[in-house]
């Protein structure tokens, strides 16, 4: 059945196809959906992982501080902060078998101590941390400091097997970088090239202005001209930056509100003295992402300087099309999609249809992730699963294709939904991570906190492309 789309800018026409998809806007050509197993109903443990990252903010509301990169295949670092204080940095290198399923963790490594506070603590209960990979050995740890001289601190770790070594001084930005109120302290960074990028902070300032300085990550670690940014609403809660294929940088906060312009572009300088300028921002994308509330989450783009690919994440970015065009989780249970620099406009898509919100898939949007398991640049579909969770309780795997050429996707039918965990006891920003430990993989190794305490656990969760 021959479906009806086209531009960004119009509403498709929706139609019930045959076998178990349901397809909007034209899905000729569509590969077939993946396929989720059958879910553990409860994870196992890990017995060297013992500290909570998820907690209470005390006002309802939970935060989430990790992140994660792929080193290569099978091989994975985790980096967290530890919801009690005094909230200290740590490491642990996990590794997958080659059918992706759970093989190894090592020793836990206390990276505190690098921090110029000392290890007397770094972030807190509103702030991220975000890290991102530099090359095949080499990541930046982007945190905020808590103690007497609060500030903003950009570590550079290169990797000695199960542990780290850490490559030069601490990029200390000073007391600037600290905003202690609930209006959120957002601590990003993103990369021009293995030398330079612009680490993103917030100050007290509130809920309006964050911040870029270009930084010499390397070596001299020099720190040019500070960039103010101003927008109608700011984040409150988190957000992401991401690399294009062509240098340029991009920020989006986590929240928005209307006519607010929450995507901004960033065009670095490069030079012993880099320097940054920012864009007046998209107005065509102001919709709440599912990296919010302390978890930047890592991104994924062609541009590289992400997360390595090959994990749960929070945004997806291609330019192949158009440049800046991505997709995020966005509500509950749907998919943004921004058509880039020259559309400048998004909309949304449900990963099913006519089911219910905590029992076919999960209830809450925070902390959300995509998981891209295949991509074809001859056709432009991709093959994904939205993986999220309902609160107290199961982690959900969701199955959608999705065109980046005519923004086509292919639903999963509720009838093959839901895929989940039936005895989990989960928040919702209890998953720290979703690992593919390859293209060759058959199983999911998700890292998630079990209820309220330190009892960290993984799931294999079994697929078929």
């Amino acid at each position: 059945m021959r479906l009806i789309g086209g531009n960004i800018s119009d509403t498709p026409v929706k139609e019930i196809g045959d076998g178990s998809a349901f397809s909007v806007g034209g899905a000729a050509g569509a590969p077939a959906l993946v396929e989720i197993g059958t879910v553990p109903a409860a994870g196992s443990a890990l017995t060297n992982i013992d500290h909570a990252v998820s907690g209470w903010m005390g006002n309802g509301q939970y935060y989430n501080n990790s992140g994660t990169v792929k080193w290569s295949d099978n091989s994975f670092g985790l980096f967290w902060i530890a919801a009690g204080s005094p909230f200290e940095l740590f490491y642990c290198h996990v590794q997958t078998n080659a059918d992706g399923t759970f093989a190894s963790e090592g020793s836990v490594v206390d990276l505190s101590g690098d921090s110029v506070g000392g290890g007397s603590g770094m972030g807190f209960a509103y702030a991220t941390i975000d890290v991102k990979k530099i090359s095949a050995s080499r990541v930046i740890v982007s945190v905020f400091r808590l103690d007497s001289n609060y500030g903003a601190e950009d570590l550079v770790y290169d990797l000695n097997g199960d542990t780290l070594t850490e490559h030069g001084s601490v990029f200390d930005h000073g007391a600037s970088g600290w905003n202690a109120s609930q209006s959120g302290s957002c601590k990003w960074v993103a990369l021009k090239d293995a030398d330079h990028g612009v680490s993103f902070w917030t100050d007290s300032s509130g809920q309006t202005t964050f911040h870029g300085t270009p930084i010499h990550v390397t070596t001299s670690k020099t720190a040019g001209t500070t960039v103010a940014r101003t927008c109608s609403y700011k984040e409150s809660s988190a957000g992401l930056a991401f690399t294009d294929n062509t240098g340029q940088i991009w920020t989006l906060c986590a929240q928005s509100s209307a006519g607010g312009n929450t995507l901004h572009e960033w065009t670095v300088s490069t030079g012993a003295t880099p320097s940054v300028a920012v864009s007046a921002g998209y107005s065509g994308w102001q919709r709440i992402i599912g990296a919010a509330l302390g978890s930047s989450g890592p991104v994924q783009s062609d541009g590289g300087f992400d997360g390595g690919g090959g994990l749960g994440a929070a945004l997806i970015n291609r330019n192949d099309i158009e440049r800046g065009r991505f997709i995020a989780p966005t509500g509950i249970a749907s998919v943004g999609v921004f058509g880039g620099v020259t559309t400048n406009n998004s909309f949304t898509f449900p990963v099913g249809l006519m089911g219910v919100n905590g029992t076919d898939w999960g209830d809450f949007n925070d902390n959300s992730k995509i998981v891209e398991f295949s991509y074809d640049d001859a056709t432009y579909w991709g093959r994904y699963a939205l993986v999220n969770q309902k609160n107290s309780n199961d982690i959900f795997f969701s199955p959608f294709n999705f065109n980046w050429s005519t923004y086509s996707y292919v639903l999963s039918d509720v009838g093959d939904l839901p895929n989940a965990t039936v005895d989990v006891t989960i928040r919702r920003q209890d998953v720290w991570a979703v690992l593919k430990g390859s293209d060759s993989a058959t199983n999911l190794c998700v890292i998630f906190q079990e209820d309220t305490g330190s009892d960290i656990r993984y799931l294999n969760v079994p697929f078929t492309v």
